[in-house]
């Protein structure tokens, strides 16, 4: 019973997250959570330049 419960909590999960992001297509969502604000606290550092 605990392993079916974990697998339906998994794709109970999912599927609850592919919903919210499919509904939230505004232009305030951030997907890559990069910010484009040039004044941020933390300053961004990549790999992979």
């Amino acid at each position: 019973a605990n392993g079916r419960d974990v697998v339906f909590g998994i794709a109970s999960g999912s599927s609850d997250g592919l919903v919210a992001r499919a509904r939230d297509r505004s232009p305030a969502r951030n997907p890559n959570g990069l910010s484009k604000r040039a004044d941020r606290a933390v300053a961004k550092y990549d790999w992979r330049q």
